[in-house]
């Protein structure tokens, strides 16, 4: 149906004033990059980006809904906003005809089926519209997702995961009296000015499909979604000597182990509920390989 508003050049200051703010104590590179994924979409409308961003922070009032709520202005009839609860239903007329959709306060809920979830919708090229009362029917995804959190752990990401940008937002919101001159700037011609900021800003070095930049705030996300033995994994991965010499016999000098001598190290006095099949499967999801697929290795007595 056409934009939100025409773009038309003006004063752009108070949008690179929250930019400041939000990421204040961020790498320059991470701005930049965030500000080029609200951009491609604009100059290159129906594109899908094979990211999504996740803006949190444990501070209320920051702004972090602002950005999505000053988006849908540019986006008009194209964007929408979903709540947790959307994530996890079986219906999704909200999905139809949108190109930005902002996911506010997502508290997480059942995060590895809300996880495996978003691989999909974040870089599915179709998708399967399932409004109720009508028949189900596909059309082109052109969907890109802005999320915000008040929590460290809103999502499940996996240690490999490409997907996600998480950025934390820190520190208390800015005086009130900003944010009512932003939104006078943005009802007074400030939506249009940014909107022509936007589809002149750089992408040269922009790559749609590429892999979402690591940042510290996603490395504490992965962290923050593992279980006891998800960390204790990640650690035999990381640091393996700290592991491996624990114990009546240390395990450092080998390369090799088998999930039964790894389990004792874990769980020694047999009090945890994760078994050896259960800790295999840890070691596989982070990474760790099966000699010979599993088959039988010979070994001197």
């Amino acid at each position: 149906p056409g934009w939100g508003v025409e773009p038309e050049p003006g004063n752009v200051r108070p949008w690179k004033e929250l930019l400041d703010y939000l990421f204040r104590e961020a790498k320059p590179e991470s701005r930049r990059w965030f500000e080029q994924w609200l951009a491609y979409p604009l100059q290159r409308p129906g594109t899908k980006l094979y990211s999504a961003v996740v803006m949190w922070g444990l501070i209320h009032g920051t702004g972090k809904s602002l950005v999505g709520y000053t988006m849908f202005r540019l986006y008009g009839a194209n964007a929408t906003e979903i709540s947790n609860q959307d994530l996890g239903s079986t219906f999704n007329e909200w999905a139809e005809n949108k190109q930005f959709v902002m996911g506010d306060e997502i508290a997480g809920g059942d995060k590895r089926n809300i996880a495996d979830r978003m691989k999909s919708m974040i870089t599915q090229k179709q998708l399967r519209l399932n409004p109720k009362h009508i028949p189900s029917y596909t059309v082109t995804d052109c969907i890109n997702y802005y999320f915000t959190s008040n929590h460290p752990d809103a999502f499940f990401l996996e240690d490999s995961d490409r997907r996600f940008f998480i950025h934390e937002v820190k520190g208390s919101p800015l005086a009130g009296d900003f944010y009512r001159a932003y939104m006078k700037w943005l009802d007074g011609g400030g939506a249009e000015a940014l909107f022509a900021y936007l589809l002149t800003l750089d992408l040269s070095d922009f790559e749609p499909h590429g892999h979402a930049p690591t940042t510290a705030s996603k490395e504490e996300m992965i962290e923050s979604g593992r279980s006891d033995i998800g960390t204790w994994v990640a650690t035999l991965r990381t640091a393996p000597e700290t592991i491996l010499k624990t114990g009546e016999t240390s395990l450092s000098h080998r390369k090799l182990w088998t999930t039964s001598e790894l389990h004792s190290l874990y769980d020694p006095e047999g009090r945890s509920r994760v078994t050896a099949n259960g800790l295999s499967r840890e070691l596989r999801r982070a990474g760790f390989s099966r000699v010979y697929n599993g088959g039988p290795v010979l070994t001197h007595s």
